[in-house]
């Protein structure tokens, strides 16, 4: 009965003991592994362009985070180049003889430990050449001096270390031969050389040249001469004196050695005339001696410069003193020029009056006349517009006056005149005349991508104007109807874009803005159009040009909106006969206003960036059973409509 307690005390005693042996075995903590050096090439960086004959130095870095590094090892195209047990790791490479192309550099950095990281970067050599540099055209060319110079293009890799021009009478010069040379600076870009030193009546050559360390490049050649002794030629005076003609001459006294071949005058509105500038000239034949000129063509009341000239196989020198005189005034009627036609189209072209005297009246008017028939006039032609008139004065403030040709036929041939009129009668310039193009020659269509978000819209070149051929669809935010955010969908009332973009209405019609929002939402490129761009669309369309240029409101042109409206019935609730010729495809979107939104199907409005009424905004609009395109001149800047971008 006694041992059982002295048992159970020693099997108890065991038991701890064993207890007490294993928690101190294992609160024993096991050793961290070895972390891995961290290793990185410094210089050069990847991918770098190294010019062959530089010295490259390749720097590395190195570090252990639970150590120190034993060595650090070099390699170019996996062939060791240099191994270091200490800082610095740097190693400078030579690359004079290595051969162009793409070399592996690696660092592999070992601790002490043994354990490896491997840093690798890629670069290429690329071959050094001459510098590239252009020859500039000789200009100011005297007896003794001329102006020159160059371009340096490319470096080809090395520093200018010099540039200029290098001349000589013989062809090739170079700067070990010439005649002459400039030094001009350094580096790359255009420069301005003086050649100086030279010999009268002598044929140069001339080139540009830059250095680098690879030598010496050479400009294309040039070749100038210089001239020899001139005549001497005396101006004598300015007489007969009209409106429009005058007398003028000189004396040719001396000519240098070399035969007369030409002698008269020249006479410009501008001082200092010569054969180059000259509005007219005479020529009044060979050899010395006097002569007298007649000057016609003259405009009344104009103050001109006339200068005698002799020329011989060595130039042309011009009479001192250079003279003046004013023209008389002319009566009659005014004197107008027709301008050139330029921007024809199928329905439109561009021209003009340019005015030149009022032929003395107080009152009358200048404008332009036209018709399919030569020699149009104020009473018989298809069109005319008076570009302006005056009364109680002298002239016109304005004196070239551009004006569209408009409501003309395609393929058709048309002449123009300009008009001047007054109590004296009427005047015209000279005819011109050009043929209208087919519609569609003037229709080009393609795409746009606007980038701040990716929306592809189809557009439509018009005679040379481009305009978006789909409404504007930029939704960076949207309200609901009652709301004043400037952004809204036909009858989507929430506030979230992405749930009004996948509103039906969005897809098909786009957005309807505010005045302020629609000139601030087109992208870069385009820009919101303004009444004068719409009238430009409008006129060549085939709109007359009083119905698209007037600011109020009236019914405009004939049937114009039909060759920008969609056709068929898709979105317009009727057919007014459209036929998109244009590509244009205008949709009716309807519009917003405070109490919601209306007229989808009905009528399609379209935003102008100017505005020429107060409290208002114009704005064009096409009605589903109308062929015309209206004008709004005020409307509601706080109302939303739809957008058009026309490319700058």
């Amino acid at each position: 009965m006694k041992r059982i307690p002295l048992l159970l005390i020693a099997f108890l005693s065991l038991l701890t003991f064993l207890l007490i042996f294993e928690n101190c075995g294992s609160s024993e903590e096991e050793p961290e592994p070895n972390k891995p050096p961290i290793v990185s090439i410094t210089n050069p960086t990847d991918n770098a362009i190294i010019t062959i004959g530089e010295t490259v130095q390749i720097n590395v870095s190195a570090a252990d985070p639970d150590g120190s590094i034993g060595n650090v090892t070099i390699y170019i195209n996996n062939v060791e180049e240099d191994s270091f047990n200490a800082p610095p790791y740097s190693v400078s490479v030579n690359t004079a003889d290595a051969d162009a192309g793409q070399y592996t550099i690696k660092a592999v950095a070992k601790d002490n430990l043994g354990l490896t990281a491997t840093d690798q970067i890629t670069v290429t050599l690329a071959e050094s050449n001459p510098p590239t540099v252009t020859t500039s055209d000789i200009t100011d060319i005297t007896e003794t001096t001329a102006s020159g110079g160059g371009n340096v293009t490319d470096d080809g890799g090395n520093d200018i270390t010099a540039r200029g021009v290098v001349w000589g009478e013989a062809s090739g010069p170079t700067l070990e031969s010439n005649s002459g040379k400039t030094v001009d600076g350094s580096g790359i870009g255009a420069f301005t050389s003086s050649i100086t030193g030279l010999t009268k009546n002598t044929t140069y050559y001339v080139k540009a040249y830059a250095t680098n360390s690879q030598g010496t490049a050479y400009g294309a050649e040039k070749s100038f001469q210089t001239p020899g002794s001139l005549p001497t030629v005396i101006t004598g005076f300015v007489t007969d004196i009209t409106h429009e003609s005058a007398k003028c001459g000189g004396e040719v006294t001396e000519d240098a050695g070399n035969a007369i071949t030409a002698k008269g005058i020249v006479w410009s509105d501008t001082y200092d005339v010569t054969l180059d500038n000259a509005i007219g000239s005479t020529d009044e034949g060979p050899g010395l001696g006097s002569f007298v000129s007649t000057m016609t063509g003259l405009t009344p009341n104009t103050t001109y410069y006339v200068r005698a000239y002799a020329t011989n196989s060595e130039g042309t020198s011009y009479g001192d003193p250079e003279v003046n005189f004013t023209t008389g005034t002319y009566v009659g009627p005014p004197t107008v020029k027709t301008l050139e036609v330029s921007y024809i189209g199928a329905h439109a072209a561009l021209s003009g009056v340019e005015f030149v005297d009022n032929g003395g009246g107080n009152s009358g008017e200048i404008g332009i006349v036209w018709g399919a028939s030569p020699n149009p006039d104020i009473n018989n032609n298809d069109g005319i517009y008076t570009s302006t008139s005056w009364s109680g004065g002298p002239s016109p403030i304005e004196f070239v006056f551009e004006i569209p040709v408009t409501s003309l036929d395609p393929e058709t041939t048309y002449y123009v005149r300009a008009y001047g009129r007054n109590n004296n009668g009427a005047g015209y310039g000279e005819e011109k005349s050009f043929t209208t193009l087919a519609f569609s020659q003037i229709v080009q269509t393609g795409t746009f991508t606007d980038t701040r978000d990716n929306t592809v819209y189809n557009t439509t070149t018009i005679n040379g104007q481009t305009w978006m051929a789909e409404n504007l669809t930029y939704l960076p935010e949207v309200c609901a109807y009652d709301a004043s955010c400037g952004y809204w969908v036909y009858d989507y009332t929430g506030t979230d874009v992405a749930t009004a973009k996948a509103n039906p209405n969005y897809t098909t019609y786009g957005v309807l803005y505010n005045w302020e929002m629609a000139k601030a939402s087109c992208p870069t490129g385009w820009h919101l159009p303004t009444h004068e761009e719409w009238a430009i669309l409008e006129m060549n369309l085939g709109m007359n040009f009083d119905d698209a240029t007037y600011e109020d409101y009236q019914d405009r042109g004939t049937n114009e909106g039909n060759k920008i409206k969609e056709t068929g019935t898709e979105h317009w609730i009727d057919d007014s006969g459209a036929t998109n010729e244009s590509e244009f495809t205008a949709l009716p979107g309807g519009w917003r206003y405070s109490g919601g939104f209306q007229n989808l199907g009905v009528f399609g409005y379209f935003w102008s960036s100017d505005q020429f009424w107060p409290g208002g905004v114009p704005l064009r609009y096409l009605a589903s059973s109308s062929e015309l395109i209206y004008l709004i001149r005020a409307a509601d800047p706080n109302s939303g409509y739809s957008v058009r971008c026309v490319q700058d």
